[in-house]
């Protein structure tokens, strides 16, 4: 049983648990304290995790557990709704057991910190341990590479370089860390992302997490993406849509600072692994962005428990004007679900009238169960009711009003009443119809065409006008046949020539809206934006360059010269930052060009180099010069 033991206090780390024992106990070494606490002599000093902890515990009053140290003292509560609970179990095990190397490589660590040089502290909460405890001590939360602020009193932290090793020496005194720390420089534009990163972890570290795990978290993601409109009916992800809007939530610079941008037509980048299950994702940083993004804090994402729905759930309204229940929520299921030109369909029955109707989904609010699409049974309420107004010889707009249907349709069964041997008994017919107001829709979309075009042909129209020209085929292609005009094939062009023709026309048509897009954002204020396919997708608002790569030969040649690799925008941007310092006399340091070019600590190794051999040319006298990046005529 160990002599003293200090008492652990609210969110302290691991790490600040040991050094502050070690300087109680001033064993002569590490190798000592690491013997008597662990039987292992190089456990103390590790930052995130030491082991085993059955074996400190079983020499420990009985109140001090492994799975307290490990909830509460580490960073492991980080991982919990981010890992299978497989991988929780064993990571607990590991905690416990003689295997603190196998505990990184299960969580994947390394992927949230780097080989740390450093511990990180707030000074304000420093001026508050001191007045309670006559003492400071580390916080486990500010040891994620991420949280840069303290949640608590919306400061920046500060570091202090402590060792060059895993394992350090020795532990520091907290007055050589308070004197030697620095504060960590954050762009003012930014401190606000990082405030709400460190509300998010603490919301984690705060929360009771033992019922989540990945499963769960994807799917709430999964159901937020929908519920957001980025999931098609087919449960297709709209991934490239979801990126775009990702990244003007948190801007290029932002993502580009904190080393998490990424490509969006690239298909393995980390944020579509957030959103699928083939690859897992170490970084819970990551999905912490994510979840901001569609939830807007972890709070709403941890009490989020909604589950999507095309349609709203049950009961659902009688639509049947003459039943007693009509309006009432009286249908309690939903009869079938079908899938209609991209959309569900709905069928509903009421048991009382027998009125079968259905309600193309999905529903974007509490009125839309009130909707109905088509008719496909009108039930014997409806048949006796229509009845009696032939018989009492009612007009048909007068029984359109008493019967809630229209006059077309009302006239058809008036007529088939006045010859009760053509009456047959009404069946209900569950495949799918023809959506009569979609029918119109489309007549009307193509008649304005043709009004505007007056020598269409079905191609033109079914290349102007897909939907409209599909749907029509399918369910009226007579009067499509009757309105448009039939052009037959010029067999003297064959079909590759004309479609060879095509793309040469759209190439050079491309090519000069490249140029106007490309000089376009060079007319910007610099340093203008970086140069990719995506951006210039959206200049020429064409976005299947990708797809047609092949058939595209000129616009290539000018993409591949002007876009930009994030190593060249990275170094064009140092470029004019060197350029400005130098032309206002500022000197020109190292720290000053990556704060001032908004880049992070995680830039390319190549970018810093750069950057470093650039200011030694400056500072030996060599005049920077902005290279011209232009390579297309």
């Amino acid at each position: 049983m160990l002599s003293y033991f200090p008492q652990v206090r609210d969110e302290e780390s691991t790490y600040s648990i040991f050094s502050r024992l070690h300087f109680a106990l001033q064993p002569p070494n590490f190798e000592v304290m690491g013997t008597m606490l662990f039987n292992r002599k190089f456990e103390v000093g590790r930052l995130n995790f030491q082991g085993s902890f059955d074996y400190l515990c079983n020499n420990l009053p009985s109140n001090f557990t492994s799975e307290n140290f490990f909830y509460n003292n580490t960073i492991y509560p980080l991982y919990i709704p981010f890992i299978s609970t497989e991988k929780q179990d064993k990571a607990l095990e590991y905690f416990k057991g003689d295997y603190p190397d196998k505990i990184n490589k299960c969580l994947r660590i390394s992927d949230i910190t780097r080989t740390k040089t450093y511990i990180r502290v707030c000074k304000e909460c420093i001026k508050e341990d001191f007045k309670i405890y006559g003492e400071p001590y580390y916080r486990r939360q500010h040891e994620i590479e991420l949280n840069r602020m303290c949640y608590k009193h919306k400061v920046p932290l500060y570091e202090y370089n402590i060792f060059p090793y895993k394992i350090p020496r020795r532990y520091d005194d907290f007055y050589t860390v308070l004197s030697n720390s620095k504060e960590i420089t954050i762009p003012e534009e930014f401190k606000e992302r990082f405030l709400d990163i460190a509300e998010d972890i603490n919301t984690i570290f705060t929360s009771d997490l033992n019922n989540l795990n990945i499963e769960i978290t994807k799917y709430r993601i999964t159901n937020k993406l929908a519920e957001k409109g980025y999931v098609t009916v087919n449960g297709t992800t709209l991934q490239q849509v979801f990126c775009q809007d990702f990244k003007k939530y948190y801007t290029e610079e932002f993502l580009d600072y904190i080393g998490y941008n990424f490509d969006v037509d690239e298909n393995d980048s980390w944020i579509r692994h957030t959103t699928t299950r083939r690859k897992p994702v170490g970084d819970p940083l990551k999905y912490i962005l994510v979840i901001r993004y569609l939830f807007g804090t972890f709070k709403e994402f941890y009490r989020y428990n909604k589950k999507y729905s095309k349609f709203k759930k049950g009961p659902y309204p009688c639509l049947n004007i003459v039943c007693p229940n009509y309006n009432k929520l009286v249908i309690n299921n939903i009869m079938q679900i079908n899938e209609s030109h991209g959309y569900p369909l709905a069928t509903f029955k009421c048991e009382d009238c027998g009125f079968t109707y259905s309600r193309r989904g999905p529903d974007k609010n509490d009125n839309d169960i009130y909707n109905k699409t088509n008719v496909k049974d009108y039930g014997h309420l409806w048949h006796n009711k229509l009845k009696e107004c032939v018989d009492k010889g009612f007009s048909l707009r007068k029984m359109s009003k008493l019967l809630g249907s229209n006059i077309e349709t009302l006239r058809t069964w008036a007529n088939l009443y006045k010859n009760p041997t053509l009456v047959k008994p009404p069946t209900i017919d569950l495949t799918n119809e023809p959506d009569n107001l979609l029918l119109d829709q489309y007549k009307n979309e193509v008649r304005s065409f043709i009004k505007e075009n007056p020598n269409s042909t079905r191609q033109n129209i079914y290349r102007y006008k897909p939907k409209a020209y599909n749907y029509l085929s399918e369910n009226d292609n007579e009067w499509i046949s009757n309105t448009v005009i039939l052009v037959k094939e010029d067999k003297a062009i064959s079909k590759e020539e004309r479609l060879k023709n095509h793309w040469l026309n759209k190439d050079e048509l491309l090519v000069k809206k490249l140029l106007i897009a490309i000089s376009s954002i060079k007319a910007e204020k610099s340093p203008y934006k970086r140069l990719t396919i995506t951006v210039l997708q959206k200049y020429t608002s064409y976005y299947n360059f990708h797809q047609n790569r092949n058939n595209l030969p000129k616009c290539f040649n000018i993409l591949d010269k002007v876009c930009e690799p994030i190593t060249a925008y990275q170094k064009r941007r140092a470029n004019y930052v060197m350029k400005e310092m130098a032309d206002n006399s500022i000197p020109i340091t190292i720290c000053k060009v990556l704060r001032n070019a908004g880049l992070g600590i995680r830039t390319n190794q190549e970018v810093l180099n750069y950057i470093e051999q650039m200011v030694k040319q400056h500072n030996h006298g060599t005049v920077i010069i902005i290279a011209n990046n232009d390579k297309y005529e």
